[in-house]
């Protein structure tokens, strides 16, 4: 597993959003929720993010029956969302999984990614790792839990489970393991009329992100609510051939 690219964009932010200086990792800025008091995590493909999050019709979503697992650069992961508190004093997002917990507690789990790394490329099994006095965190965390996303061109869209260990990872300057459970195809004005039918049975037409008129975003036990349960609803109904297709309703402005 090799080291990543390297930062992110920094704070001078496109599209209009207000923009920080991050979670105190280096090199790694914000920009402001255009609906809300949130941010997000500006990564190294922010702007085509931006522009496709807030786009009232410019994708479809297909769920993967098969997830995937890959590595890539944690810079690579746009959307993660940080409470206006989080940004502004970031002890409060640090110390949410653990009393006491700091950026350097979890960077310092998170330089070990190459050391589990190369055991389990040695032939050592996840669970042997899962019970080291010295690798066990990063095993958990990093190669057990890993971060679900979404595949977008040129980027992943973060789905659920750590925000943390992603902005640790980006801090060490190491590529993560990552369970990729679908992808956003970009189309052209499309509505619901039009939907088509994936491959995986899945119909969606084009998103219109929600207005993020609630508190700042927390996360006591886990991490934010999943892209997907947050952007849509699903339905089931019947194909003029008797089958069944499962239907995303598009929350709207």
């Amino acid at each position: 597993m090799g080291a990543t690219s390297g930062g992110s964009a920094g704070s001078n932010g496109s599209g209009g959003g207000q923009t920080g200086s991050g979670i105190g990792i280096k090199g790694v800025g914000v920009s402001k929720h255009r609906y809300g008091s949130d941010y997000f995590v500006r990564g190294e493909n922010f702007d085509s993010f931006e522009s496709d999050y807030y786009s009232p019709d410019g994708s479809t979503f297909e769920a993967y029956d098969v997830h995937k697992e890959i590595t890539i650069s944690p810079g690579l992961i746009e959307g993660i969302h940080l409470g206006e508190g989080e940004v502004n004093n970031p002890s409060v997002f640090w110390s949410q999984h653990e009393q006491g917990g700091t950026k350097e507690s979890f960077v310092d789990i998170a330089r070990h990614i190459p050391d589990v790394q190369e055991q389990l490329e040695a032939g050592r099994s996840i669970e042997d790792l899962k019970e080291d006095p010295v690798l066990s965190d990063c095993t958990w965390i990093y190669f057990v839990n890993k971060p679900r996303v979404v595949e977008h061109d040129g980027y992943y869209e973060f789905d659920s489970n750590g925000r943390h260990r992603i902005l640790a990872a980006r801090e060490a300057g190491y590529d993560i393991p990552v369970v990729v459970i679908g992808r956003r195809h970009q189309k052209g004005t499309e509505n619901a009329v039009n939907a088509t039918l994936s491959p995986s049975g899945i119909i969606s037409n084009a998103f219109i992100p929600p207005r993020m008129n609630v508190p700042d975003v927390k996360e006591p036990d886990v991490d934010v609510a999943p892209l997907l349960e947050t952007r849509q609803t699903k339905t089931i109904v019947k194909n003029s051939d008797g089958s069944e297709a499962t239907v995303l309703i598009i929350p709207m402005i």
